[in-house]
């Protein structure tokens, strides 16, 4: 009787195991699509590794009583973890500041610790070829680190700045290096225009293209949805943000692996969940703020009975119906890049999240960066 019951709790263990080896080799998956192709497969790897905080780093050595400490042998003075050993190291800092004179890398002030998402929120707010640059110096900074634990500690900034320019080229990668063409790449470009603030633009000569978020008026609150459609699985990540006319975030929640057929169908559950967020409809005067003019127009309409959607524009109606007073608008979609940023957190985690008066600090640089003072309106 024994022996079977140590033989069912090993085969439970296992499957345990395979379950959690299953889930692993899918979000390594999907972590490797949302990268540069051309990015090598050791260094997507590394990136899901640290986004999963499975680094061997001191802290995760000292969770498992396999170190007596888990302080940074290099600096004495903080915690190692992943963070530490790749971004807040002394030779990483350096790093990043000087491959920052051949590429385009985000702005300094994005790398900050902001949960146990930082990578992925990191990400999140950037394109693909940027995401393999980060991930390309953070994979380099890691080595410098056991360079300096393991090996000799020959291992230098200048000599690492050599070898990812050496490695960029043979691999091909678009740096967005200050001698390429200007106006050639679509790259976004991100550029300090403070010490304390970054200012997100198109690189377009045409003003309009500028981020902003323009403020309610006094008294009303205003919901920007959007969402992130995945069409090879069927699902589709959805967020959604709630400020006030003073730019304050209210809450902000996002979701992830909702099963839809379309574009439109995914941005109308995004909007239907920023109105079943509001609390106290009967007294709030919502204006709901949407990319996608197919949905505005259709919440417009109010009668959808014919819509394959109409189910969900029915739950908006029946809520638009209680508010206070409703108005939706379509916006462009330079307009909506918080809403935007907060459905990829969701899309690259795997996970639902709910803010309540805060967002991860990724994000809230860029609500600070596009808030715009009120404006008059008749609304």
């Amino acid at each position: 009787m024994e022996r079977m019951k140590r033989v069912w709790r090993v085969r439970g263990h296992t499957k345990a195991n395979q379950i959690e080896a299953d889930e692993g080799r899918k979000f390594i998956i999907k972590f490797s699509e949302e990268v540069h192709h051309q990015i090598p497969n050791k260094v997507k790897i590394f990136g899901w590794r640290t986004a999963c905080n499975n680094l061997a780093t001191r802290q995760n050595k000292y969770r498992k009583n396999l170190e007596t400490y888990s302080t940074c042998s290099i600096c004495g003075r903080e915690t190692e973890t992943s963070f530490h050993a790749t971004v807040s190291y002394t030779k990483s800092r350096a790093l990043r500041q000087e491959m920052r004179k051949n590429w385009d890398l985000p702005a300094e002030s994005l790398f900050q610790f902001s949960g146990p998402d930082w990578l992925l929120i990191l990400l999140a707010g950037i394109n693909k070829d940027r995401r393999g640059l980060v991930l390309m110096i953070l994979w380099r900074c890691w080595n410098l680190r056991n360079d300096a634990i393991h090996e000799k500690g020959e291992g230098s900034v200048v000599g690492s700045v050599l070898f990812l320019n050496r490695y960029s080229q043979e691999l091909n990668l678009n740096c967005g290096s200050k001698n390429s063409r200007k106006g050639k790449e679509p790259i976004l470009s991100m550029k300090t225009c403070t010490e304390s603030k970054v200012n997100l633009i198109k690189d377009s000569p045409n003003p309009d293209h500028k981020r902003i978020w323009e403020a309610p008026p006094d008294g009303w609150i205003k919901i920007n949805a959007d969402a992130s459609f995945e069409a090879n699985n069927g699902t589709c990540s959805i967020a959604c943000i709630c400020r006030d006319h003073s730019g304050k975030v209210l809450w902000a929640c996002n979701a992830t692996g909702i099963s839809c057929q379309d574009v439109p169908e995914a941005e109308t559950k995004a909007c239907l969940l920023g109105l079943q967020s509001v609390h106290d409809a009967k007294n709030a005067s919502v204006i709901l703020e949407s990319d996608n003019s197919v949905v505005v127009e259709a919440i417009k309409r109010r009668n959808q009975g014919l819509s394959r959607l109409w189910n969900l524009y029915e739950q908006i109606k029946n809520i638009q119906d209680i508010c206070l007073d409703f108005e939706v608008v379509k916006i462009r979609r330079e307009s909506n890049q918080v809403a935007h940023m907060l459905a990829n957190v969701a899309r690259f985690s795997g996970q639902s999240y709910f803010w309540l008066g805060h967002v991860p600090l990724a994000v809230a640089v860029l609500v600070e960066t596009e808030y715009v003072k009120p404006v008059i309106s008749n609304i």
